[in-house]
């Protein structure tokens, strides 16, 4: 499994691409998992806050359960591009 960012793959369609975002771009076609999405709140939330409210989201999930249905070749989207420090 795996994550990354719209952009990256605004022109292909593979199976195994997932949104994770609060709102998906109307041009994607692929498989959609709200569980793992966050509020529309916390997009204006500083990092720091968000990270705290995101895990309380991944707490409330089965980690087992999300791979099973998502699969080993989900590569999970949103919109951020995760900087490398």
């Amino acid at each position: 499994m795996f994550t990354s960012y719209f952009w990256r793959f605004h022109l292909h369609h593979y199976p195994c691409l997932v949104s994770i975002a609060w709102k998906t771009p109307e041009w994607f076609k692929g498989r959609r998992y709200p569980a793992l999405a966050p509020t529309r709140k916390m997009l204006k939330m500083c990092e720091d806050k968000y990270r705290v409210a995101y895990q309380k989201i991944l707490n409330r999930l089965d980690p087992r359960k999300v791979y099973e249905v998502l699969g080993p070749e989900a590569v999970l989207l949103c919109w951020v591009r995760r900087e490398v420090a």
